[in-house]
């Protein structure tokens, strides 16, 4: 399966950076993972599993090291209709949802975590017309 969606040096970052997918924005009310995300998130366990573990034609030993340590957060949102306790709910089911799809398809328990935000999340990065809230999204940060 190729790599048209997701690119590996996406996850080549420095830790706490945030990895956004596009694609992987839930439907409203829903955590289910339909097969474009399915798809999608193969793609994301090739390039974390060429990162991390196949190394083996790498030389340069402390990128190796570095890189086989990698652990990411798995963060969630919600979309904005339901009380603070349903938003959350919805934001972890959303992160559980891909975090369980990648550990099934062979990601090491230990390098995820999956966390819900509710409506929470904004890209600090974007210019304030375009830092709207992605209503439904799952988005990476490389904690280590």
């Amino acid at each position: 399966m190729g790599h048209e969606l997701v690119k590996t040096e996406e996850f080549l970052v420095p830790a706490g950076s945030i990895i956004l997918i596009n694609g992987l924005e839930f439907e409203p009310g829903s955590s289910t993972l339909t097969q474009r995300h399915k798809h999608i998130l193969q793609q994301v366990f090739n390039s974390i599993e060429e990162i991390t573990e196949n190394t083996v034609s790498d030389t340069n030993s402390i990128r190796v090291a570095e890189h086989k340590k990698m652990e990411f957060v798995i963060r969630g949102y919600s979309d904005d209709s339901g009380s603070h306790a349903a938003k959350l709910a919805l934001a972890e089911a959303r992160a559980q949802a891909v975090l369980k799809l990648l550990t099934d398809l062979g990601v090491p328990p230990w390098r995820l975590k999956a966390t819900g935000l509710g409506d929470q999340g904004r890209i600090a990065s974007k210019p304030a017309a375009a830092d709207r809230n992605k209503h439904g999204r799952v988005e990476f940060i490389r904690t280590r």
